[in-house]
Parts: structure tokens; C-alpha cells; sequence
């Protein structure tokens, strides 16, 4: 909203009038369109319809979102002038204006521009996109003691975590897979998690895992029901 209040009142001098009414009612249109989109997109789009969205394609949930989201702009630039003038008829009269012919494929670019950014930010995860388009991870950087992260790949790019933390996720996970678990955590991950009171707790000894020198004290995690629940182990 802060973006389009300062976008507005200067696309509507530029293209319509030099005036400070003109000004005003791009920031008042700002207010109402930004607020009516934001709506739609957290309360429909991402609330009581998110399920029925992701049963639809990339290109359909483009074109339906898109298409709703030029409509609340029509509705949004209307309801300004409605609201500057105090009179209801020009809520109609907006649909026709001139200004329109600059207007409409502004946001038009816009709203499709948004509702992409958002969709690919879905499919390759929260943030990802942020991280390509700043470069964040192009060269490799140290995300922890033992964690590195960095971009691989060339037609198709993708951000990777390497390191001993990884290491010894993956070999639990093949530990699990073998002994027929569902779910196998170190005694490390365990000292830093709050689990539910219904969550039964077995130990599995101290593992000996493929490229680790040290062991590692593991713990599976179980429905309570399938046998007595292991109280959590205190710390030494």
C-alpha cells in the first residue's frame, strides 16, 4: 500500500492532470484498490478458497485471479471517486474515462506481474526467489559451523545445503528405513524440541553412521499406543 500511495498520485499527474486533486485521487484510489486486492489474495485467494485453487493449473489460477484482481481495480478506482466527489453516479462514469487508456494496462501488467511472483514463489519455495534475484547464494556462504549453501546448475539452477547436519539427517533416515521406523531424531535435535505429551520415545542406542566419526545417540519417535511411552530422557 505504502508503494502504490506513492505510484499513484504521480502516474495520475503525469498521464491525467498536473493538479493536486489529481494527486489526492490517486492516493485515495491506492488506498482502495490496494486494500480490495490485499483482501481478495489473503482472505479468498490464499483463505476459504486456497484448497479449490490448488486444484486448478498455473494458467488457469493466472487467469482467474488476474482477471478478478483488473475488476476490484475498476471497482477501487471507482469507489475514489465516489468517496472525492460525494457523488454516486461517478462510480460509473469512471468505467468510461479517458484516463482509462493508461490506467487499465498499468495494472493489468501489474496485477499479472504480482500474481506470477507469488505463484513461482510457491512452487520453489517461500523466500527462493528472493534469494535467486539478490544473488544471495551465488557464491557459496557458510550458513552455519558445518552448513554451506550455495547455486548449482546451469538450464536448471537451484539453491543447495551441504554439510554434516545433512549428512546425519540422511543417514537417520536410512536407519529408520532399514529397522522399520517412522521417525528417527538425534538425541541433539531432541534437547531443542518440545514435543506433544502423546508422542512416545525410544531409544535407540548410540548409532555408528556412514561418515561420521563420532556416534550419535539416536531416539525414535512412536505412537504411544503401539507400546508403553519412553519418558523423555533427562540431560547429563
Amino acid at each position: 500500500m505504502a508503494v502504490a500511495c506513492v505510484i499513484a498520485p504521480v502516474f495520475n499527474v503525469v498521464t491525467s492532470e498536473a493538479s493536486a486533486r489529481s494527486a489526492v485521487q490517486g492516493l485515495v484510489d491506492a488506498v482502495l484498490i490496494t486494500l480490495l486486492a490485499g483482501g481478495y489474495l489473503t482472505l479468498i485467494r490464499d483463505g476459504w478458497a486456497r484448497s479449490w485453487f490448488r486444484k486448478i493449473s498455473f494458467r488457469a489460477d493466472m487467469a482467474i485471479s488476474s482477471s478478478l484482481l483488473l475488476v476490484l481495480f475498476l471497482a477501487g478506482r471507482g469507489l475514489g471517486q465516489v468517496m472525492t466527489t460525494l457523488e454516486p453516479g461517478r462510480f460509473l462514469t469512471s468505467l468510461t474515462e479517458h484516463h482509462l487508456v493508461y490506467a487499465l494496462p498499468f495494472f493489468a501488467i501489474l496485477a499479472v506481474s504480482v500474481q506470477f511472483v507469488i505463484q513461482i514463489n510457491r512452487m520453489i519455495g517461500a523466500n527462493v526467489l528472493r534469494y535467486f534475484v539478490a544473488g544471495v547464494y551465488h557464491r557459496p556462504k557458510a550458513e552455519g559451523s558445518t552448513v554451506t549453501a550455495g547455486e548449482i546448475g546451469d538450464l536448471r539452477r537451484q539453491i543447495v545445503f551441504v554439510g554434516d547436519i545433512l549428512n546425519t539427517a540422511a543417514r537417520l533416515e536410512e536407519y529408520a528405513k532399514r529397522m522399520g521406523l517412522d521417525l528417527v531424531v538425534s538425541r541433539a535435535i531432541l534437547d531443542h524440541i518440545e514435543l506433544p505429551s502423546n508422542v512416545g520415545i525410544m531409544h535407540c542406542g548410540e548409532l555408528e553412521l556412514r561418515g561420521k566419526d563420532a556416534h550419535v545417540i539416536a531416539y525414535s519417535l512412536r505412537d504411544p499406543y503401539d507400546g508403553d511411552p519412553i519418558r523423555r530422557p533427562t540431560s547429563s
